[in-house]
């Protein structure tokens, strides 16, 4: 998907911060889950990296199931 449908999550000060500013940052590695965006992003946010660093969530394009018959 593109860019501009990320969001950033970084907890701070124990507070959860979202933003679609998408920076340049190195990859540490990756999670697909099957949810939507708000459980996504309550995930993310219990992630160690997000009180130090960041969490990028990005949406997955899905395909019709006939593609898969």
């Amino acid at each position: 998907m593109p860019a501009d449908t990320a969001r950033m999550v970084e907890v701070r000060n124990g507070g959860r911060q979202i933003s679609s500013v998408v920076s340049s940052r190195e990859l540490s590695g990756f999670y697909i889950l099957d949810c939507d965006e708000a459980e996504a992003l309550n995930i993310a946010e219990c992630m160690p990296v997000a009180t130090h660093g960041a969490v990028e969530v990005r949406p997955l394009m899905t395909l019709p199931e006939h593609m898969f018959k």
